[in-house]
């Protein structure tokens, strides 16, 4: 859970837990591992259990958006990510969709002065939009990230490794998440990710999980156009955030316990089934 995808070690780890979208009956071959493939999203989390779930809004003071440093008005595009997880091209979508939106903003985690200064000198110098379309902040508790993150509009997964507690942290405040599932793409260049690997496909299984597919592109171009259509269509974005805000309470991604009650029933099977070769299919209890 901690490391999605194969060691390569085949003496050392015997199995790996993942699901269909993560790992595709057509990439199986690429793992050392024996597959225990759960029913549903793979990734296990409890943000239902802690009062800044975001399920739970008598928690949450109402904040102003100029508290933290954002603007009144216009659309937040979100991307807290480790800066490591931002590759070249996905930034620059980014920015050509806030080109196309005069009104929206990019939200991004700081790693410093000098991410800052390159980020900064790449909007202007070649997409020339105006400093204050970008918007850096800093790390804050846990408590504060959630409170903060409740004033986005959209949050921005990267493809080349996806948000994974940060992903949650947005569906479950009812923040929709923009993903990426290229199927069968192999890179051609330096600037092409390699959406293949499995860290690369988990925010499209949240998604697949609380029945948002529309929040799913598979290419860089859809999802560029998904952003900019969350930002300019309000009736349809509306429907998609009402829909994740009904969804988050009845889908299995937040439902720790038929989560582990599923996992502990596929632990005995893996108990009982010592002749497992390749994969084991946990049946939902």
């Amino acid at each position: 859970m901690g490391f999605p995808t194969t060691c390569g070690c085949p003496p050392l780890i015997d199995y790996l837990v993942c699901d269909k979208i993560t790992i595709p009956y057509h990439l199986r071959q690429y793992y050392s591992e024996r597959l225990l493939y759960m029913p549903n999203c793979f990734f296990v989390n409890s943000h239902r259990f802690l009062p800044t779930n975001g399920m739970n809004d008598s928690y949450f003071r109402e904040v102003p958006r100029g508290e933290i440093g954002l603007p009144e008005d216009g659309f937040i595009f979100c991307a807290h990510h480790r800066s490591d997880k931002l590759d070249p091209r996905t930034f620059r979508s980014w920015l050509q969709a806030l080109t196309r939106v005069p009104a929206s903003y990019l939200w991004v985690l700081t790693a410093g002065e000098e991410m800052e200064q390159n980020l900064r000198a790449i909007a202007s110098g070649e997409f020339g939009l105006e400093e204050n379309r970008l918007i850096f902040c800093k790390k804050v508790p846990r408590s504060d990230h959630l409170l903060r993150l409740r004033l986005a509009d959209l949050f921005l997964d990267t493809p080349a490794y996806n948000a994974h507690t940060t992903g949650c942290d947005s569906l479950v405040n009812g923040i929709p998440m923009v993903s990426l599932l290229r199927l069968h793409v192999v890179p051609t260049n330096e600037n092409d990710v390699d959406t293949e690997k499995m860290p690369s496909r988990v925010g499209a299984s949240f998604l697949r999980t609380l029945d948002l597919n529309e929040l799913i592109a598979t290419d860089m171009a859809e999802y560029e156009d998904i952003m900019v259509r969350c930002a300019t269509d309000a009736q349809w974005y509306n429907n998609v955030k009402e829909r994740l805000r009904i969804n988050r309470f009845a889908s299995p991604l937040f439902d720790t316990d038929r989560w582990m009650k599923t996992w502990e029933a596929g632990l005995k099977d893996v108990v009982a089934k010592d002749d497992i070769t390749d994969t084991l299919h946990i049946v939902e209890r």
